[in-house]
């Protein structure tokens, strides 16, 4: 397991006071040195809409910050990153029907640092528990925090809820400190040409462990990563092994969902499953997997019991997926039988 770095947590911000006479010291003294001015930075804040798309509004309000304030692309790649997972994080632990705004993000770039805030009205403390190597969700805060050169959160009393910020340095980041080994570029081309036909895969790198990332070919968003090549090469043999077996995933990086697309035996219908986030999209595509599996099965061990439950277009469906030679001469010889003896229409 990843072990993940401290999370600061800082104490609740008062609400700002106001100068005046109430507030002013009973002995003034002498004025404070005048404190030097910060170089000019950007500010930008965006509210954002509970729900799927909101990692999605997160990465490209982002990215168009950044680029408009000619900030480095590698700079704009883990801060869409980060924003991106703070934002599903939020959105995860916003209440339904919260009222307007329940979540909001802030960019403010002072150089030379970038901090990302994201506030939301949630309960409950962000839990920066390590998720495990084969978990599939819950990594979100453990990228944060090694993307992040300082990372936390504080909570908001009087508006309800809390903020969680990363900052990152945007003239020293911190892939610089973990430059690519041989062996990385050979894993990382391995992957690529094994899987080249159907994905794009890159990898990014970070102070204390890395990240192997890949795209369906041909689209502009990531849809999954890893912390390790072969966690990454068993995650793609795991998706096109179900789109090998007749199924259709189509993924939508932007809303992080896919649709499951596949006909059942002895129907000409599609049908359909999703969108829905992409684990529960990949672990209904196995039960449907499954059930077709499980059919041919039955007709392989019996098939005369089994075919009487099952319509003569499910059979010849399944047929063509029988490899016992036997069986497949049995349900042959149903349904030849059973269309002889069908009355004319």
């Amino acid at each position: 397991m990843t072990p993940i770095p401290a999370m600061r947590v800082l104490p609740a911000r008062p609400s700002p006071t106001r100068p005046g006479p109430a507030n002013a010291p009973a002995n003034p003294g002498p004025p404070p040195a005048p404190v030097p001015r910060p170089e000019p930075g950007h500010c930008t804040s965006a509210d954002l809409d509970p729900g799927p798309g909101s990692a999605a509004t997160a990465r490209r309000i982002t990215r168009d910050a950044l680029t408009h304030w000619n900030l480095p692309d590698g700079l704009t790649d883990d801060a869409e990153l980060i924003a991106s997972e703070l934002a599903a994080n939020a959105s995860a632990v916003t209440p339904p029907g919260s009222p307007a705004p329940a979540i909001i993000l802030t960019l403010h770039h002072q150089p030379p640092d970038l901090t990302i805030r994201m506030w939301d009205i949630g309960p409950g403390e962000p839990d920066p528990a390590d998720p495990g190597d084969d978990a599939e969700e819950g990594r979100g805060l453990l990228l944060i925090s090694l993307l992040s050169q300082d990372w936390g959160w504080w909570p908001c009393p009087h508006s309800g809820g809390k903020v969680v910020f990363s900052t990152l340095t945007t003239n020293t980041k911190p892939g610089q400190d973990n430059p690519v080994k041989p062996a990385d570029d050979q894993q990382l081309a391995e992957l690529q040409a094994t899987h080249a036909q159907r994905w794009d895969i890159w990898l990014i790198r970070c102070t204390s462990t890395q990240w192997w990332c890949c795209k369906p070919a041909g689209t502009d968003t990531g849809i999954h990563h890893e912390t390790t090549p072969k966690a990454l090469d068993a995650w793609l043999r795991r998706v096109d092994g179900l789109t090998d077996s007749g199924l259709t995933i189509t993924f939508d990086g932007t809303t992080d969902t896919a649709t499951v697309t596949w006909t059942p035996p002895g129907t000409r219908t599609p049908a359909t499953y999703g969108p829905a986030p992409i684990p529960d999209a990949l672990t209904h595509a196995e039960d449907t997997r499954a059930r077709r599996q499980g059919m041919i099965q039955w007709l392989t061990e019996d098939p005369e019991g089994t075919a009487r439950h099952m319509a003569d277009a499910q059979i010849r469906d399944l047929i063509p997926d029988i490899h016992d030679d036997n069986a497949r001469r049995v349900l042959q010889a149903i349904t030849s039988q059973r269309a002889a003896t069908r009355p004319a229409s």
